[in-house]
């Protein structure tokens, strides 16, 4: 979960920002041009995750994402002790929570939907990332203008 209460599948940082030229942005806005960022590849991450699957799996994707608990739990049965593994731990936390927070729960096993419907998406949001910092940057003046 990021620090603006949404599960995500990324989550974006200031280094971003710098990235992208758009380092002297006054801290007040940030946050919230992080956000609509991160809003925006969601967006388009989902428009090409959409070429990877069928209707099909897109309904369950959705009702997944939406805490489906009887597909959440359905997936979570699928990955051993995983409560007890130590990355997942470290996932957990790492978004400042703990194994047994269903919000944690879901976005796990969406990753694992994913991992398993959808192989190269994180080649996606590594494309898309690029993309949107290259756009950033091309409007870089631009922006620090309309945010100062």
């Amino acid at each position: 979960m990021n620090e603006g209460g949404e599960d995500r599948l990324f989550s974006l940082d200031v280094s971003v920002l710098d990235e992208a030229g758009l380092g002297p942005m006054p801290a007040d806005k940030k946050v919230a041009f992080l956000q609509h960022i991160e809003e925006e590849l969601d967006l388009r991450i989902g428009k090409r995750m959409s070429g990877m699957i069928n209707d099909t799996q897109w309904v369950e994707f959705e009702k997944l994402s939406g805490g489906d608990q009887s597909l959440v739990n359905g997936i979570l049965s699928t990955q051993g002790d995983y409560k007890n593994d130590e990355v997942v731990k470290l996932l957990a936390e790492a978004a400042g929570t703990n194994v047994d927070d269903p919000s944690f729960q879901v976005q796990y096993a969406v990753t694992k939907w994913i991992e398993k419907n959808c192989p190269g998406y994180e080649k996606v949001v590594e494309e898309e990332l690029l993309k949107m910092v290259e756009e950033l940057k091309s409007r870089k003046d631009q922006i620090l203008a309309e945010t100062s």
